[in-house]
């Protein structure tokens, strides 16, 4: 009698974990995800994020509602603005890689990388891990087509590269 009791337990406690794990958890993950991803995303505040959603919804005609544009827009531009710049929250990363709520067509998906992901990248404060300008002192590193490298540099003075030889075509 003693083992029935506990085996109901067990097996209530089982239940109501994996209920919890499958439905409630899912929602927590976003609702702390897209907090964080509203300061990113959207560092004018609600006056561009209405924007946003007015020109998504002239981009989908209306189909779908509010929640599931933003959805689409918070995983899609996510993933791009934050790129692997900076160190991601677990909460973050796992609503980032969880599948969209919609799916729209060819066309609108043209419409919305022309219209979001084209335009040039605000600043934030998470973003502060980029590539020196091409200006900057530092950037000759990155632009060179020779490396720096002492042994690289060895092997390029040790072959030459030939010259190019034009043929007469007349």
């Amino acid at each position: 009698m003693h083992f029935l009791t506990i085996i109901i337990l067990l097996a209530f406690t089982a239940t109501l974990a994996f209920f919890t794990l499958r439905k409630v958890f899912p929602a927590l993950v976003r609702r702390k995800a897209t907090i964080l991803l509203d300061v990113i995303l959207f560092p004018d505040g609600s006056s561009q994020k209405q924007e946003i959603i007015n020109k998504f919804h002239q981009i989908t005609n209306h189909r779908f509602n509010t929640d599931e544009l933003l959805d689409y827009y918070y995983k899609i531009k996510g993933i791009r603005t934050l790129g692997g710049n900076c160190r991601w929250s677990f909460t973050l990363k796992k609503y980032l890689f969880t599948p969209t709520k919609i799916k729209l067509t060819y066309f609108e998906q043209c419409r919305f990388y022309d219209t979001f992901l084209h335009q040039h990248k605000k600043t934030h404060r998470l973003n502060h891990v980029m590539a020196d300008p091409a200006g900057s002192p530092n950037s000759s590193a990155i632009t060179s087509p020779r490396s720096t490298n002492p042994l690289s540099q060895a092997n390029n003075e040790a072959q030459p590269t030939p010259p190019i030889i034009k043929k007469d075509t007349a």
